[in-house]
């Protein structure tokens, strides 16, 4: 789940209506638990996509962002949309350290001998095509994790070449994760800043008890 964005204020027009925490508690992306005592609202990962916004999910480290990537990619591999423009969309999950380690002449070229690596043999030979013309039609969707393990310099770097992807596939939707610490200038991708919301008391007691039945299971 995302924090809602705070509602912008316009001179001169009535304000929207807030719910008691929207109007006490601020928007604390580095600290998300705040939030999530307060039952602060909050909206799901994939009601973002039909939007076609670039978008970073910004969390301090052990807060799910890999694993609201993992479930964003799984979601969209299995293209249950009634929305046939999200349906016929393809993830691509990139490991951001894996695409410094790989040689290329373009961003595109990096990108797929980066992911290459984990495709199977049987598949290798047409995964080159499938992704140029996946990224040609406008249907990717570009996932980027590990960039918060990445040093700012090379945060910075990442950046600039996903720039460079945008401007040669301009449809492309990049949906990545970054640290609270840094996480460069996301405006050059035109990137949406969003939080993840933390866990409050009950969600905690409801993990811990599930927990426990399943050890007590296996």
């Amino acid at each position: 789940q995302i924090l809602t964005l705070p509602t912008n204020i316009i001179p001169g027009q009535i304000p929207p209506h807030l719910d008691v925490a929207s109007e006490t508690i601020p928007y604390t992306p580095d600290w998300p638990e705040l939030a999530a005592h307060y039952n602060y609202k909050s909206f799901s990962l994939v009601d973002l996509l039909p939007l076609g916004t670039n978008v970073a999910i910004i969390s301090p480290a052990g807060y799910g962002k890999t694993t609201a990537l993992a479930y964003l990619t799984s979601v969209l591999a299995k293209s249950n949309f009634e929305d046939q423009e999200i349906a016929r969309k393809v993830p691509f999950f990139l490991y951001a350290p894996d695409y410094f380690e790989e040689a290329g002449n373009s961003p595109i070229e990096k990108l797929i001998n980066a992911i290459s690596s984990y495709i199977s043999a049987l598949t290798h030979a047409r995964f080159r095509d499938f992704v140029q013309a996946t990224f040609r039609q406008g249907r990717a969707v570009l996932l980027v994790d590990g960039i918060d393990e990445l040093p700012p310099p090379v945060v910075d770097e990442m950046i600039k070449n996903l720039q460079l992807l945008k401007s040669q596939f301009s449809d492309v939707q990049i949906v990545l994760t970054v640290d609270t610490q840094y996480f460069g200038n996301l405006s050059e991708i035109e990137a949406q800043p969003v939080a993840l919301r933390g866990w409050g008391y009950y969600e905690h007691r409801d993990f811990l008890n599930q927990w426990g039945k399943l050890w007590q299971r296996w």
